[in-house]
């Protein structure tokens, strides 16, 4: 179930969705604010993830812009 990260800190918002997604693929990036593009960019590396739209975190300006569209991404496979 995706997570809106309104009022979440990153790693609360990292660590609900890595714990979601570990149903699927595992989550090689522990989710930390300073490396939040870091744990983005993990996430490209989850095959179950691909073609679902999740977007490379480069050029958001924000961490919660992007976890909005990560959001739409896995909404697709019902999480």
């Amino acid at each position: 179930m995706p997570y809106d990260p309104r009022g979440l800190t990153f790693e609360e918002w990292g660590t609900y969705t890595a714990f979601d997604i570990a149903a699927i693929g595992n989550v090689p990036v522990e989710p930390r604010e300073e490396d939040w593009e870091a744990f983005g960019r993990s996430l490209l590396t989850v095959p179950a993830l691909s073609g679902l739209g999740i977007p490379d975190p480069t050029g958001f300006a924000t961490w919660q812009a992007w976890a909005h569209q990560v959001n739409e991404g896995l909404r697709k496979l019902g999480l």
